[in-house]
């Protein structure tokens, strides 16, 4: 079966007290837990420029027919657009997309996710 899309995410950073760990690779309760402990909420960072980089070389290696099309928030909310823009500099096959909201990738996340997908082309 040939797939039509991969959905690939590039974690963000988050500081917990002293700790600093890629979204997504601890429980949601830390979060919780920390804001109840100390009445603060936890510090997010854009991706680096390295992750960034690295998850395009990643998936370019494991795909190498492929065109990434890179859906970044809002260029005027967060530094992230930019930070992929840059990674993306020296490559015809990465295409940096500003949604100019956040809305617009849940809308198109739940689209994606909702659509049949053909067997093949």
């Amino acid at each position: 079966m040939v797939e039509r899309y991969n959905i690939h995410f590039i974690p963000m950073h988050v500081t917990i007290g002293n700790t600093t760990k890629p979204g997504g690779s601890f429980p949601v309760s830390e979060v919780f837990d920390y804001y109840e402990c100390t009445n603060s909420l936890p510090q997010t960072d854009s991706s680096t420029p390295d992750d960034c980089a690295k998850a395009f070389r990643d998936i370019l290696a494991t795909y190498p027919d492929v065109h990434i099309v890179y859906i970044g928030y809002a260029v005027v909310t967060t530094v992230s657009f930019n930070v992929a823009k840059n990674a993306a500099e020296d490559s015809e096959r990465i295409h940096i997309v500003d949604s100019q909201n956040v809305s617009f990738i849940l809308i198109l996340l739940f689209a994606l996710l909702l659509e049949p997908r053909e067997e093949s082309f």
